[in-house]
């Protein structure tokens, strides 16, 4: 499920629905809700690792500063859902590689460069862009990029979620393996 909760971005997997999770339960007896945990944690964090990816892409951010407004809520044996969640407001653009030029302000805001025109650099407010609201000095405005919960749930991120979970079957029975000593 994908949705956007109070500036929250929230990605929840739940495994209710998957076939092979009856036999596990099945082989594994009490031990079965660790074996799902432990299976939805390892795909989840290559989840994570997609999702990070695939959104500093869209917004045009390293995938560290990415991450750094992401986390994970994991699987535990009592509550099998992998959470990834995402916060934050719209980044300025001096977060983009803004730089000015003739026309305007060059940013790679949204992972391409382009051009704000008749915007501005005022080093003075620690290089942030902003543009005229009028034909008059002042009143100014800042300019935004992206917000990374609103890109985190829009485009490739979520098919980039689902396909990382595709492997969760395959992960349910090798961590079955893995803990009953291939059986």
């Amino acid at each position: 499920m994908r949705q956007i909760r109070g500036g929250h971005a929230v990605f929840d997997v739940d495994v209710s629905q998957i076939v092979a999770l009856g036999e596990v339960y099945e082989r594994a007896g009490k031990d079965g809700p660790k074996i799902v945990a432990a299976a939805m944690n390892q795909r989840g964090n290559v989840a994570f690792t997609q999702v990070a990816r695939a959104t500093a892409k869209e917004t045009g951010l390293p995938v560290g500063q990415t991450k750094q407004h992401m986390r994970k809520v994991k699987a535990q044996p009592r509550d099998l859902v992998f959470t990834i969640r995402a916060w934050g407001k719209n980044l300025s653009l001096k977060n983009f590689g803004a730089r000015q030029v003739r026309k305007g302000v060059s940013h790679k805001g949204w992972g391409r460069r382009q051009v704000a025109k008749g915007a501005f650099i005022i080093e003075k407010y620690d290089g942030e862009v902003y543009r005229r609201i009028s034909k008059k000095r002042r009143p100014i405005t800042k300019l935004y990029g992206p917000s990374i919960p609103d890109e985190m749930v829009k485009g490739e991120s979520y098919p980039a979620m689902l396909r990382a979970f595709d492997g969760l079957a395959d992960r349910l029975m090798h961590e079955l393996g893995r803990r009953l000593g291939r059986k």
